[in-house]
Formats: C-alpha cells, sequence, structure tokens
C-alpha cells in the first residue's frame, strides 16, 4: 500500500507571495501603495536584465 495519495499542488510563485507581503503592509500603514510600486508589482512574474 502506498503510504499517501499523491496530489497536484500548485504553491504560490515568489512574486504572488511579495505582492501579499506588501499589500498587508500598506493596508496596515493606512494607505494605497506608490504608483511606481504598484505598477511593478502588477508586472510580470519575471524581469530581463540587460547590460
Amino acid at each position: 500500500m502506498p503510504p499517501g495519495v499523491p496530489r497536484d499542488v500548485q504553491p504560490p510563485t515568489y512574486a504572488d507571495l511579495v505582492r501579499g507581503r506588501v499589500a498587508r503592509a500598506v493596508a496596515a500603514a493606512g494607505g494605497p501603495a506608490d504608483d511606481a510600486i504598484a505598477t511593478m508589482l502588477a508586472g510580470r512574474d519575471t524581469w530581463t536584465v540587460g547590460e
């Protein structure tokens, strides 16, 4: 007998976790995020770094 049942768990991405932490910090501070930060957090999960 197998020791358990295999599951397909989809953990959140690192970017999703950071967005959540920032949202909670902003809510605790009592104000909306800066537009530049909000724009960055609403972007893609990856960035391309150039020289």
